[in-house]
């Protein structure tokens, strides 16, 4: 019977065929050493995402293909469920890992019992620093962002962070789920995703859920991954209007359910 991997990679996909070999490689570069299992739930993709999965022959990979696309927050939570790592790093297709980034984080994490979350520190493909790190939102930090007034005075915004280069790992509230290292079994005690949040602030819930319960979410340096920000959304936009609409509705009445300006969904 095959050892249990120590890391169980879990990716959704939806029409990815332009970043999902390039995400695997990268994985797969990032895993030497270690015992690694790869889960990747195709969302109902209509290219060849799926022909590029199954090809992919360099490291242990189950291929879950749903019949169709079910949401980010639903397929997450199957791939999760199927895996069988202590440690599980969800990761966007756009994602590249860089060479050390499995290994600092299972680093950390072994030696940090009490952080749950490890997020690493974000680039965009040209090297540029990501912003990934953000506040939980209130109702006047959605306000001042969606109005486009923290844009003209970046002062004024209590949700969206500048990225700043830090020296060492840091805990923070709200790290982008493009990228996040975390313990399995913590992750299924705090409920995992809320399905009812399909795509958007599903992150930020099941966040805010676990620093309720006392559970920490760290930021490391030294993990680094790049970022193709919004490769898979961008193909999709009027269908994901609605979505976007949606999750910070039900985040704030899930969160803030006293707040006036909640309404029934």
């Amino acid at each position: 019977m095959a050892s249990r991997p120590e890391l169980s990679v879990v990716s959704v996909t939806w029409n990815s065929a332009d970043c999902v070999e390039g995400f695997l490689e990268s994985v797969a570069e990032a895993s030497e050493g270690f015992r690694v299992e790869v889960v990747m739930v195709d969302n109902a993709s209509e290219d060849s995402t799926v022909q590029i999965i199954r090809s992919f022959k360099r490291l242990p990979l189950r291929l879950i293909r749903l019949s169709r696309n079910v949401g980010y927050s639903r397929a997450n939570n199957i791939g999760i469920r199927k895996a069988r790592g202590e440690f599980v790093f969800l990761l966007n297709p756009d994602t590249v890992l860089e060479p050390d980034a499995i290994r600092v984080g299972l680093s950390f994490m072994r030696q940090h019992p009490e952080v749950a979350v490890l997020a690493p520190q974000m680039f965009y493909p040209d090297g540029r620093l990501q912003p990934s790190v953000r506040k939980f939102p209130d109702y006047l930090g959605l306000f001042v962002e969606l109005t486009g007034v923290s844009r003209a005075f970046p002062w004024l915004s209590r949700w969206k962070l500048d990225p700043k280069p830090v020296e060492e790992p840091v805990p923070v509230e709200q790290p982008m789920g493009a990228a996040l290292l975390m313990r399995r079994r913590v992750f299924l005690e705090a409920g995992a995703f809320d399905i009812n949040m399909r795509m958007f602030f599903s992150d930020v819930d099941i966040l805010k859920r676990l620093w309720e319960k006392g559970y920490q979410v760290w930021l490391h340096p030294g993990m680094r991954v790049r970022h193709h920000m919004g490769l898979s959304t961008r193909k999709a936009k009027p269908r994901l209007a609605l979505e976007w609409a949606l999750g910070p509705t039900r985040y704030f009445l899930k969160h803030h359910p006293k707040n006036p300006l909640n309404f029934p969904l």
